[in-house]
């Protein structure tokens, strides 16, 4: 995904120059990407020594959150279809 290619670069970038993870993060070009949530969570993380964890749970609840759409599109996909096929 081109946007999460810059979007790493721009938090690498980040990182490089000394700033927190938490603080690129918080950058208004990256808004788009890293909700307030997220961004509170690692902002957490840094601050008791246990980012490493954190980053784990946030991989797994968007994991999570991925597969649950993902079921839930496709248990609708076949309604739809018999719907629209009906009308």
């Amino acid at each position: 995904d081109p946007k999460m290619k810059s979007a790493l670069h721009f938090l690498n970038q980040g990182l490089l120059t000394g700033n927190t993870m938490s603080r690129t993060m918080s950058d208004p070009s990256l808004r788009r990407i890293f909700d307030p949530i997220v961004i509170g969570m690692v902002t957490l993380g840094e601050e008791t020594g246990q980012l490493y964890r954190i980053a784990n749970r946030i991989a797994d609840s968007k994991e999570r959150s991925l597969k649950l759409t993902r079921s839930l599109v496709a248990a609708l996909t076949y309604p739809t279809a018999l719907f629209a096929g009906i009308v």
